[in-house]
């Protein structure tokens, strides 16, 4: 199940203590997760254990691909990591925003053909970047980033709980993923989590200071399976708050309990849903999912994403 880690707060970085304070010269392995938004660095000792972990607000979209390199090398200088030290990258440093573009794999994709495709770059550390996933079941879909965190649950979970459900990896765009065996089968995009905040931000379906309302969620998810179409349930946001049924404070969870709601109908979700990501957005989503009779499980993002890089590096090294 869940185990959301502590959290301590130091000067711009947040710091997040996993296995004891191992001295930084002793890491074998640094594993970045490097997102648009967001900078994630993890430490792990010959043992393979992540005793630490740091996260920044610094996105490859902040930085740019001119100063990638050289922030990765002040936090390493900072962190007192030295610069012979392999480093193992994930995310969004590998797009066309990035360090260096790699191209994605089509699925059917196995740890072992991703752990082969790492891409060298040029750089004055030992660095490689994770290659994407292309699925080309159904209407063409990449992930960049959420494919090592599948592997990661994959390493961290039974055969019977791999066999038995469905895995959704919650997000500004979701992603949910087929696993056949021990590949990545198909991969489906929902585009929930923008979708919500543009029509938050830049819609009249939302108007006010909004207020977190978990019946107005609830009311949204149930609403959601009715019947009617996505398309025509988003008004409903709007006509219940002017016609007095709703809260205009409430207005912005009644939309989040429809667009979740939505995708977990077009999902048809059977059986149990292992939902992996950040604390706060999956249990919108588990809450959901349970409204509709489906039973979870929920698992830690950071923590598969190093599960993922750790076995990524070990089945290169094998």
């Amino acid at each position: 199940m869940v185990t959301f880690l502590r959290t301590l707060t130091m000067t711009d970085h947040t710091t997040i203590l996993q296995a004891g304070n191992a001295n930084p010269a002793d890491t074998k392995l640094v594993g970045v997760d490097w997102g648009t938004s967001n900078l994630r660095l993890m430490l792990f000792d010959a043992e393979w254990r992540c005793h630490n972990a740091v996260t920044t607000a610094d996105g490859v979209v902040k930085l740019g691909p001119e100063g990638l390199e050289a922030h990765l090398l002040k936090c390493l200088a900072e962190l007192g990591v030295p610069r012979s030290v392999p480093i193992l990258m994930c995310g969004m440093v590998g797009s066309t925003l990035g360090w260096q573009e790699v191209p994605y794999l089509d699925c059917p994709v196995a740890i072992g053909d991703l752990s082969s495709h790492l891409l060298s770059v040029d750089s004055k550390v030992m660095a490689y970047i994770v290659p994407g996933v292309r699925s080309m079941t159904g209407p063409l879909d990449v992930m960049r980033g959420e494919e090592v965190q599948v592997f990661g649950w994959w390493r961290s979970t039974s055969a019977e709980q791999q066999l038995n459900g469905r895995l959704c990896l919650p997000g500004t765009h979701a992603k949910w993923v087929t696993l056949v065996e021990d590949k990545i089968h198909s991969v489906e995009t929902a585009l929930t989590g923008e979708l919500y905040d543009l029509l938050c931000r830049h819609s009249v379906l939302v108007q006010g200071d909004q207020v977190w309302h978990t019946e107005a969620f609830a009311e949204g998810v149930e609403a959601a399976q009715q019947g009617r179409g996505v398309l025509h349930n988003l008004f409903s946001v709007r006509a219940n708050v002017v016609a007095g049924t709703g809260l205009s404070s409430a207005a912005s969870s009644y939309l989040s309990g429809l667009l979740i709601g939505a995708e977990l109908r077009e999902q048809n979700v059977a059986g149990l849903l292992h939902l992996i990501g950040d604390e706060q957005l999956i249990k919108r989503y588990a809450t959901a999912a349970k409204l509709t009779g489906v039973d979870v499980m929920c698992w830690d993002g950071a923590e598969m994403v190093s599960a993922g890089l750790e076995a990524l590096w070990r089945v290169k090294n094998e």
